[in-house]
């Protein structure tokens, strides 16, 4: 697919078109790790990661 479009040949993506497929094995190994840690409990409530986030960006904006 990638290949088609850089030679600028459009290709219509099928309904129910999945990115999962165009994925690196890199970010297909992320993404298995990511679901052992939420087996394992080893996640954090979105609450908290806006908290850190909000944290972290009025901290650097101040820098």
């Amino acid at each position: 697919m990638k290949f088609l479009t850089h030679m600028k040949i459009e290709v219509a993506e099928p309904q129910g078109y999945d990115f999962y497929y165009e994925l690196s094995l890199e970010e297909l190994e992320e993404l298995k790790c990511s679901d052992e840690e939420i087996e394992k409990g080893e996640t954090i409530s979105s609450e908290d990661l806006f908290k850190e986030l909000r944290g972290e960006y009025t901290t650097n904006k101040m820098d």
